[in-house]
């Protein structure tokens, strides 16, 4: 598929885009979540600063590279997609993998949006509702 700026490109023919707080589950253990951007990647001694926005050195690079392997060598379909009435989501996959987005602010912005890329379809979008006044 060609992007915006007419380079050619494999999409999905979903995408999800998260901004507030989410994990992935494999059955009950935390694969890895939104936080782990944040922490230091395996092998940091803890000597100077940890620069988590260099590639490859927080925790959710290693993890994710795991968890990337592994869903490029297995098939992995949604088995269920579920949306609280406070706008959290539970994507249950196959494999008994899970994926969590949690609502947690009371600020009015996106929290997350479901749509398929690079078409003009509506897009499902959560946010937090202003206040009647």
């Amino acid at each position: 598929m060609a992007d915006h700026n007419g380079k050619t490109r494999e999409v999905a023919e979903y995408a999800l885009h998260v901004q507030c707080p989410w994990r992935v589950l494999d059955g009950d253990q935390l694969v890895t979540g939104s936080y782990d951007v944040h922490q230091p990647g395996p092998g940091w001694t803890g000597d100077g600063e940890f620069d988590w926005d260099v590639q490859g050195a927080n925790r959710f690079d290693a993890r994710a590279g795991k968890l990337t392997a592994y869903l490029a060598a297995e098939p992995v379909v949604v088995t269920s997609a579920e949306v609280t009435a406070w706008g959290d989501l539970t994507i249950s996959l196959s494999d008994d993998f899970r994926i969590d987005v949690l609502r947690t602010g009371s600020v009015r912005h996106e929290e997350w949006r479901f749509f398929r890329p690079y078409r003009d379809d509506d897009h499902v979008v959560v946010f937090e509702e202003p206040e009647d006044t």
